[in-house]
């Protein structure tokens, strides 16, 4: 059986400068452009993601 995409969590992030919530796959706040802290488990597998390619 395949696996649904909802199943998934999709990342959530939190910018500590202006407070601004927002779901996307990019970690950069587009208020004010600072990288957002992450608020769950698919933000945080991104930001290990970008990491390693680094």
């Amino acid at each position: 059986m395949k696996k649904s995409k909802k199943n998934k969590p999709r990342p959530r992030w939190c910018c500590e400068r202006c407070g601004m919530l927002w779901v996307n796959c990019e970690p950069v706040c587009i208020l004010c452009g600072v990288a957002g802290k992450p608020l769950n488990e698919g933000a945080e597998k991104i930001l290990c993601k970008r990491q390693e390619s680094k």
